[in-house]
């Protein structure tokens, strides 16, 4: 056994290509080696060895290796205080696997000796004085029962004081990576709270670091201090003799506490309070009184949500406030505070900004609640116009706003415009046609918000959908063109126009040469004037609306094909909603277009020439307006031609391979 045991560790620690069966091997022998005195100086040998596979990525990346490892802390106690020297090395690398490995076996290893720490010693049996020793054996028997669970007392006791050593280089670390690496594996003692026995050992090991911590001078420790103290919340003893006013005492403190932490002067300890109190308000929200509750909450978003001296605590506060909505009791307290931060839509942090949002969608998947009433729909929109640099808030703003301006069959259309929801869910076949109503309602009231919202749309539905919002709106545009006024029509509005000019010159002209004023031709002849002039307004007014909309749907259609250019070019999983895209938006029907767009271009320059000073200022709109659709739509017959040319390619390559055959 003496040589077995160096052998088995050698294979696993010395090898280039260790097996999980060597380590499963070594795993079965593992109480061979509770018969070494480890108290003798040959069993530094085999003590060294032990240490190097608490490093051995063999033993920590499977069940049986952490076993192992976790069985090494019932040998020895004094092999204590060296395991856990060689973990603190390793844990300050920041390895969140190793880390957690290394809580694993604490915990496995602690949980094994306060097993027989509690057994119960065998009772005292009686025994026969007769010549078959059976007497004898018995109170041996005891003895060694007696001896073990003494040893595991002594076991667990140091263990204990290990971990409290842990907990004080966790708290007072001043590397950021070393404390995260202790907190995953404190994590594990905390994540078994359920265990009354856990309960009893958390309020031993950090009852006596734990309160001066929070009150420590230095900032960094008090942060690290409620980090872990939020963790492990509440600490209280689960031993049935413990007095219940004590524990009640107990509690009182950790509450005062929070207060105190909330309006600590350092803005990061506030940080980690705003985010703790909301968890430990959604854990205990039934056995904490409402008033109490409310009190607490109405501080942390009137004071902390408005916090100017750092982001991190805004975002902390509606980071919390997502945590609170998980619990369906707190919702009616929330109706009543959440319009209370508002403002953090328009905050000057990106990080506060997204948090928000993230909180308005959950809001959104929420029973009983309307993102639109705690942020109008206009408020959304012009943020999403400011934040077009931010695809970070772009993509989220387009997640929270896509049932409102691009609903979906067989789901509830959302806020539009500022409106509230439709009551009832919309029809498989309306609602393409109410996507394209909304699409214009959308890009006429925020056209460039409508352009950011459509370029990530593909993001949350599918290419396909953005393809077919793309037909949409092109069928409409081709009968929006198709209702214009014609070239010709223009004309001879222009024409009546100057007709009437002739005519009011030379009424004017009469009008000096009259005696009598207000003569009933005069009447007529003015009433005459008035209803022209009404009647060329109405068409100039059609056809400004018609370029108008023109622009506003070239915008959109220009956004939507962008978006979605490279992956219609480079990934053939996408060939159908590519081949809808070139039915459609066919070349012919491109050449029309251009053309109808040249013709208005042509009737405003015409308009512009003959137009007097004034109302060539009014027509410079519309003429630019005109300009600029030209130029969208140039930019859409590019990228369609693009896509049409690799079509093209990759079809004759697969009628060559045909011909070949």
């Amino acid at each position: 056994m003496t040589q077995l045991i160096p052998f088995l560790l050698l294979n696993v620690l010395d090898s280039c290509n260790t097996r999980d069966s060597d380590v499963k091997r070594l795993y079965a022998i593992r109480d061979a080696f509770a018969l070494l005195d480890y108290e003798d100086e040959s069993i530094q040998t085999i003590q060294g060895l032990l240490l190097r596979c608490f490093t051995d990525p063999s033993f920590l990346k499977i069940p049986e290796g952490r076993r192992f490892l976790s069985f090494t802390f019932a040998l020895h106690a004094d092999l204590h205080n060296l395991i856990v020297g060689v973990m603190k090395p390793q844990l300050g690398t920041g390895n969140k696997s190793v880390s957690q490995a290394y809580g694993d076996i604490l915990y496995r290893a602690w949980r094994d000796l306060n097993m027989g720490a509690s057994a119960t010693p065998p009772a005292g049996k009686e025994y026969s004085s007769g010549g078959s020793g059976s007497g004898r054996e018995g109170v041996e028997e005891d003895v060694a029962a007696d001896e073990e669970i003494t040893t595991a007392v002594l076991l667990r006791a140091s263990l204990e004081d290990n971990l409290q050593d842990m907990a004080h280089h966790a708290i007072h670390a001043r590397e950021r990576k070393y404390f995260k690496s202790l907190r995953l594996v404190l994590n594990v003692f905390h994540e078994n709270k359920n265990n009354k026995s856990v309960d009893s050992l958390l309020l031993k090991v950090y009852g006596p670091i734990m309160w001066r911590s929070l009150r420590c001078a230095h900032p960094m420790v008090r942060m690290q201090a409620a980090i872990i103290f939020f963790d492990c919340f509440p600490l209280q003893s689960s031993d049935h003799t413990s007095n219940i006013r004590e524990t009640e005492q107990l509690l009182q403190k950790q509450f005062d506490l929070l207060h105190t932490l909330l309006k600590d002067g350092d803005h990061r300890v506030r940080a980690v309070a705003a985010l703790g109190v909301c968890k430990v308000l959604r854990t205990f929200w039934e056995v904490i009184p409402t008033g109490t509750t409310h009190q607490i909450l109405s501080y942390v978003v009137s004071t902390l949500g408005v916090d100017a001296s750092c982001a991190n605590v805004r975002a902390s506060v509606i980071n919390g406030m997502s945590e609170l909505l998980e619990n369906p009791l707190s919702h009616i307290v929330l109706k009543g505070l959440l319009p209370l931060l508002s403002h953090s839509v328009h905050d000057f942090s990106e990080r506060v900004r997204a948090s928000f949002l993230r909180l308005l969608c959950k809001i959104k998947t929420t029973r009983g609640f309307k993102f639109y009433d705690i942020v109008s729909i206009d408020q959304l929109c012009n943020q999403l116009s400011a934040d077009v640099q931010r695809p970070v808030i772009c993509s989220i703003m387009t997640e929270l706003l896509l049932n409102s301006f691009y609903p979906r069959a067989n789901s509830a259309g959302g806020a539009s415009g500022g409106s509230s929801s439709s009551s009832s869910p919309i029809k498989s076949n309306e609602y393409g046609v109410e996507q394209i109503k909304r699409c214009l309602q959308f890009s006429h009231s925020h056209p460039e918000a409508a352009i950011v919202f459509y370029s990530n749309l593909y993001l949350h539905t599918s290419v396909g959908s953005s393809t077919k919002m793309c037909v949409g709106l092109w069928n409409t545009l081709r009968d929006n063109l198709q209702r214009a006024p014609s070239a010709e029509a223009l004309a001879a509005e222009r024409e009546q126009r100057r007709e009437m000019e002739i005519d009011s010159a030379r009424s004017k002209k009469n009008k000096k040469n009259q005696k009598k004023r207000g003569s009933k031709r005069q009447h007529a002849e003015e009433e005459e004037n008035e209803e022209g002039e009404g009647d060329m307004r109405s068409a100039h007014t059609a056809f400004v609306s018609t370029v108008g909309l023109t622009h506003q749907i070239l915008l959109v259609l220009t956004a939507l094909i962008k978006s979605t250019h490279k992956l219609l070019l480079s990934h053939a999983t996408y060939k159908l909603s590519k081949d809808m895209l070139l039915t459609h938006v066919s070349s012919g029907a491109m050449k029309m277009m251009l053309v109808h767009l040249l013709d208005f271009q042509k009737s405003c320059n015409t308009e512009k020439a003959e137009a007097e000073e004034d109302e060539e200022r009014a027509d410079a709109g519309v003429t630019a307006l005109v300009q600029s659709c030209i130029a969208q739509l140039l930019e859409v017959i590019a990228m369609v031609s693009t896509i049409s040319g690799s079509s093209s390619e990759s079809g004759s390559g697969r009628w060559s391979r045909d011909k070949d055959k």
